[in-house]
């Protein structure tokens, strides 16, 4: 791309399935890219080297299962992260240490059972928004204390998709073991 001034880059729907290393070098100015509803299923550790203003980060819609340790080492400067609907079951929640200045996390329709979250809570100070509706959440008591750290921290989790029917906690779907 050359030393460019977009501030915005939105490659959704474009069936893509990898990333390369450096693959937005020289895009120093972008703020929001969207990577949304394409076959992504990992990155490679450097892909994102060289975005040091994006703050907004959609990567929803594609087949991650997971992210590796690094993955987000160089968007220290994210707010947003949009990681919804895809078929994430576990979360090192070290993964988004770098991640100090997020503020809204939307980590709906995925396949989580459980978090760590007092350690989550603990790497993102700034977080007021965190979606975790439509997740297959383990202990109803769990998912009750994850809810209640979340309020206490004033951290909204409430979402227009929440569901009151069956085993839920405040409208957020939950599994006995």
């Amino acid at each position: 791309f050359g030393h460019s001034e977009f501030a915005k880059l939105n490659i959704a729907h474009n069936n893509l399935n990898e990333i390369k290393s450096l693959a937005f070098n020289g895009l120093d100015s972008l703020k929001t890219l969207d990577l949304s509803n394409n076959m992504l299923h990992a990155f490679e550790l450097q892909s994102f080297a060289g975005l040091t203003k994006v703050e907004s980060l959609v990567l929803a819609s594609n087949a991650f299962r997971s992210f590796q340790f690094g993955t987000f080492s160089h968007t220290s400067t994210l707010t947003y992260l949009d990681i919804s609907n895809n078929n994430i079951a576990h979360i090192d929640e070290g993964v988004f240490y770098p991640l100090r200045n997020l503020v809204r996390l939307n980590l709906e329709g995925n396949r989580m059972k459980h978090l760590d979250y007092d350690v989550f809570l603990s790497y993102h100070a700034r977080l007021s928004k965190f979606n975790l509706n439509r997740n297959l959440w383990r202990g109803c008591n769990w998912l009750a204390k994850l809810l209640n750290a979340l309020r206490v921290r004033e951290v909204d989790y409430s979402e227009k998709s929440r569901n009151y029917v069956g085993l839920n906690v405040d409208g957020i779907t939950c599994y006995e073991r």
